[in-house]
């Protein structure tokens, strides 16, 4: 397991995916040039008061890191809902230095078994390192349902597009609660009775879920009148 390790970081690039959605990459200002160590699915701890290593760490929000490992810049992408991501929005500029410690968590796809990832808007960033680091040769069938409020707002569909097309064991299927039809996104929400039809062994896949806490519970309380076992279970709290 990767010690935690505490890095300034330059902010490189900010992108405005419209709604009050981000994407930012985070360069490390860091003489060794090693890109810090982690596993696809974990978060990192995101300060933007400097902090003062004779001190407490300051208040922070945790992300997860949408950047596959070993690639540089970091990345990650947010939502504005509260205090401290709103504060991001307006402080957050190109060139402004802030501080992150990583890894943290546990939210690992096994690549041992069939999975099914579900994301509702942001929470697709849980996955985005899996999928971006899977081979063609990747053995275990792996179905990602993945859906916004718009179709612009699925902001990751290109890495989806490309991996789909590069590796015949993984497969997707996009949402959004308004379609549209030159987009292709399916009607509605992420769901279990969505997807359901579309996995090729339910009752062998473990199922790996990310997005706001009304989600979290409904897919969860979903699975389980499906007779999923809670060890096939795997939620991610992101807010």
């Amino acid at each position: 397991m990767a010690v935690p390790r505490k890095l300034r970081c330059r902010v490189s690039r900010i992108t405005d995916h419209s709604e009050h959605v981000y994407t930012v990459e985070l360069a490390p200002l860091i003489p060794d040039p090693r890109p810090p160590s982690f596993r696809p699915g974990q978060f990192l701890h995101l300060a933007l008061d400097d902090y003062d290593p004779s001190r407490f760490w300051p208040e922070s929000r945790v992300f997860s890191i949408a950047s596959p490992a070993g690639i540089m810049p970091l990345c990650i992408s947010y939502s504005v809902r509260g205090q401290y991501t709103a504060r991001m929005e307006k402080e957050l500029t190109v060139g402004r230095q802030v501080w992150v410690k990583l890894p943290y968590g546990e939210f690992v796809v096994n690549s041992t078994q069939p999975s099914a990832l579900l994301a509702g808007g942001t929470g697709i960033t849980a996955f985005t390192a899996f999928v971006a680091g899977m081979k063609p040769g990747h053995e275990q069938p792996v179905f990602l349902g993945y859906g916004a409020r718009r179709p612009e707002l699925l902001i990751y569909r290109d890495l989806l597009e490309h991996q789909a097309a590069a590796v015949p064991s993984f497969r997707y299927a996009l949402f959004s609660e308004s379609p549209d039809s030159r987009l292709s996104p399916l009607a509605g929400r992420v769901s279990v009775a969505s997807v359901w039809p579309l996995l090729t062994a339910p009752a062998d896949t473990a199922f790996f879920v990310s997005g706001p806490p009304a989600m979290l519970e409904s897919v969860t309380s979903d699975l389980r009148s499906r007779d999923v076992k809670p060890g096939a279970i795997h939620t991610d709290a992101w807010e």
